[in-house]
Order: structure tokens, then sequence, then C-alpha cells
């Protein structure tokens, strides 16, 4: 029996597939503009270096951290201790970053997300871990100040590559 997709099925978020979970991203998350506390790049920047060296506040564990995007607390995952849902379930901020894989997650959606206003936290902590900027940011950056590059339909990769390599 073949528990595989057809061409044409969709799959429902979290739907197993021949033994795997397809991971839904929503792009349409209502809860981000309430969500989300916006701070300057250099606020973050700062901000995030400490984060990052953090452990959860309830238990102190370095295992699978989380940080609120609302209050920027960090709490432990639900594969550690569950502080993260803890804390949404106490103050209802619903939106959430991964330190480990840099996701971001809506409790109220029940989902992982992306959106635009996520972008600066998310830099900000890719930065803090692995001490460079987000390469997306470095593209971004090229593309607005090239003339050259503006316009070119082309994939990030390919202009990364572009940019980097050759």
């Amino acid at each position: 029996m073949d528990a595989g997709l057809r061409v044409g099925e969709e799959v429902a978020p979290h739907a197993a597939v021949s033994g795997f979970f397809a991971v839904h991203v929503r792009s349409n998350c209502p809860h981000v503009n309430d969500g989300v506390v916006s701070a300057s790049h250099d606020t973050l920047d700062n901000e995030a270096e400490r984060w990052v060296a953090s452990a959860c506040e309830t238990c102190g564990t370095r295992e699978e951290p989380w940080l609120c995007c609302q209050c920027h607390s960090v709490r432990c995952g639900r594969h550690a201790d569950g502080h993260a849902i803890a804390h949404f379930t106490s103050t209802g901020h619903p939106i959430t970053l991964s330190f480990l894989d840099l996701s971001c997650w809506c409790y109220e959606c029940d989902s992982y997300i992306e959106h635009a206003n996520l972008r600066p936290l998310l830099d900000a902590v890719y930065k803090a871990r692995f001490g460079r900027d987000h390469p997306h940011a470095a593209i971004a950056s090229v593309q607005s100040a090239n003339p050259d590059v503006q316009g070119k339909k082309r994939g990030t990769m390919s202009l990364f590559y572009e940019l980097h390599m050759g």
C-alpha cells in the first residue's frame, strides 16, 4: 500500500506522509503584528548576543531554547521542560523563535510561520549565533546598493554565488 502523495494532492499542516511529517510554514499569521516587538537593528544586535547566551528563565536549562518575540524572555521548548508553551499560556504571547534552527512558531496558529516583521529579529539572532550577517541580508544590501543587480530575475543562491564566488 502506497502512503505517499500523488500529483495534485495537498498536505494538511503536520500531516504524516510515508512516516514523515510535512511541515507547512504559514506566511499569513494574523498574530505577527501584535506578537512581535520591533526595535532598532543596533538594539536587536546587542540584545541578541545576550539572548543566545541565556538559559531558560524558568529552569535554567540550555536545552532547546526559544525566544518570546513579544517580551524577549528565553524559555525551553516542549522537548525539554516545556516552559515556552507555559509562558504562552500564562502571558498570551504567541510567537516564539528557536535558537536551534531559527524557526518561528505561533502557538495561536499552531504552525511554523514566516513574515517580514520577523526578519530583523531573525537576522540579529543569526548574527549572534554565527558571528556574521545572514546571507539574505548581504544579498539584500547588495541588491539595493548595486544598480547592476537590481531587478535581475535570479534565485537567492545564484545571486549569492555571483556576488561571493565569481
